[in-house]
C-alpha cells in the first residue's frame, strides 16, 4: 500500500538514519509506518490504529477492512463488527440469528421483532408470522374483514335452535371426510 507523505508524517515519527525504520504510532507497523498491525484498522487517523474488534460469533475472521473497519460477517449477521443480526433476521447475535419469515401478504414489513421474531401484521391480520386473520376477522390473508356482532348473534341463534351439532354440521362433515381419507391410507 502506498501512503502519501502527509499520511506518512502522521503515522511515523523520526526514522533511524541507518536502518530507515521509522518510530511508529501505536499499533502501526512497516519500515515507513504505513500499515496497521494485524486485526487493527484506521491508519489514516493520525493517532495510530484501532482494534477491529470483530465479534467472534458473527464474523468470519478477526481481521477487518483496513480503511472502514468493516468486519466480514457470516450469513445472517450484520453491523460493522458483525455483532448484530442483519435486516430480516432476529435473535441473540451472540448465539444465532434466525430468518424472520413473515408472510409477505399479511405483514407490514419483512422485519420482525429483533428479540422474539414476531412479525408486525396489517390491520385484521394476526398470528406470529401474520399468516391468518386475527380474532374477530374472517376471510383469507390479506383480505381479512371484521366479523360483525350481527353475524355472531345469527350464529348463536343457529346453535340455540338446533344445538351445536346442527350449527356445526358442515365442520363435522369435513372432519368425517378427513378421517375416512386417513383410514384409507
Amino acid at each position: 500500500m502506498r501512503v502519501t507523505s502527509s499520511a506518512l508524517s502522521s503515522s511515523a515519527g523520526d526514522c533511524d538514519p541507518n536502518s530507515g525504520q521509522c518510530h511508529c504510532l501505536p499499533n502501526v507497523s512497516g519500515l515507513r509506518c504505513d500499515a496497521c498491525i494485524e486485526n487493527y484498522w484506521k491508519i489514516a487517523s493520525g493517532e495510530g490504529c484501532e482494534p477491529c474488534a470483530c465479534d467472534l460469533t458473527g464474523s468470519i475472521s478477526p481481521q477487518c477492512n483496513e480503511f472502514d473497519g468493516q468486519c466480514q460477517c457470516k450469513s445472517s449477521f450484520g453491523g460493522r463488527q458483525c455483532n448484530d443480526c442483519m435486516p430480516g433476521f432476529y435473535g441473540d447475535p451472540k448465539v444465532n440469528c434466525l430468518k424472520c419469515e413473515c408472510d409477505h401478504q399479511g405483514a407490514r414489513t419483512e422485519q420482525c421483532n429483533m428479540q422474539t421474531g414476531a412479525c408486525v401484521c396489517l390491520p385484521g391480520v394476526g398470528g406470529y408470522k401474520c399468516d391468518r386473520c386475527d380474532r374477530g376477522y374472517i376471510g383469507n390473508v390479506p383480505d381479512c374483514i371484521p366479523y360483525t356482532t350481527l353475524e355472531i348473534v345469527d350464529r348463536a341463534s343457529e346453535i340455540k335452535k338446533g344445538g351445536a351439532t346442527e350449527a356445526c354440521t358442515k365442520e363435522f362433515e369435513d372432519i368425517q371426510i378427513q378421517l375416512e381419507e386417513i383410514n384409507n391410507c
